[in-house]
């Protein structure tokens, strides 16, 4: 005799919590209407769910913070519809700008704890943005928010400007913006023959805090590893 295979219709109530947390949706909603095919179809789809696609990163195209509140997680920077059409040379007295935008209502943010990464080809306004930022350029439309507005900001630029004529260490050195000692003694030298006690003190004071910096670019050589190279000329470098 044969024998056949039968599916005893479960209720509702004896579907447990475990079977149904497997499923994305609840099992059985319709077990009246429901074939044994299709009851057995969801049933697998329950026990052997299918792998939750990768999320993938999403592209910002607009502010995530609102530009008309003061964002609670500070410091950020809103920028809002910015424009900017970069001017052409010899346009005028007025200075007319190029026929083609580059910056056309742009807008993005980012707060504490975000990163953002700006994309795009040559010559579409990245590092121009970043400029902004700075306030080395201004824009030409919308407005950049800056929470707090006295916030620093550090800038990296794509292409070093370096002075190709000075060593290594003078080049560091040269970011503090301080005279040479040479130039310094030359000044107390002459302060001491012409008996100038008060400019005397000050440009002590100065020497003082340049054999300071020159000790941090010292240290800075040796984390860098530039031992060897403290009296290369920069534009012999890569």
């Amino acid at each position: 005799a044969s024998k056949e295979a039968t599916i005893e219709r479960p209720s509702k109530e004896e579907v447990t919590s475990d079977t149904a947390d497997t499923a994305d949706t609840a099992l059985f909603t319709d077990m009246e209407s429901a074939t044994d095919e299709q009851l057995l179809e969801e049933l697998e789809g329950a026990l052997n769910p299918l792998p939750k696609r990768k999320r993938l990163p999403r592209s910002v195209s607009g502010s995530e913070l609102n530009p008309k509140e003061k964002p609670e997680i500070t410091p950020a920077v809103i920028v809002n519809k910015v424009r900017w059409t970069p001017a052409v040379k010899g346009a005028g007295e007025k200075g007319r700008g190029a026929v083609k935008e580059v910056l056309e209502k742009i807008s993005w943010s980012v707060h504490q704890g975000q990163k953002v990464g700006l994309i795009g080809p040559n010559g579409c306004g990245k590092s121009t943005q970043l400029l902004m930022l700075m306030d080395q350029i201004e824009p030409g439309g919308g407005r950049i928010m800056k929470y707090p507005s006295d916030m620093k900001i550090a800038y990296m630029q794509q292409e070093a400007d370096l002075d190709n004529t000075k060593t290594a260490s003078e080049e560091l050195f040269a970011t503090f913006n301080d005279r040479t000692l040479a130039q310094i003694d030359a000044d107390i030298d002459a302060c001491s023959s012409e008996d100038r006690l008060d400019d005397l003190t000050t440009y002590i004071e100065e020497r003082a805090k340049a054999e300071d910096h020159l000790a941090e670019v010292e240290l800075m050589v040796s984390k860098l590893g530039l031992e060897a190279y403290r009296d290369t000329l920069v534009r012999e470098m890569s």
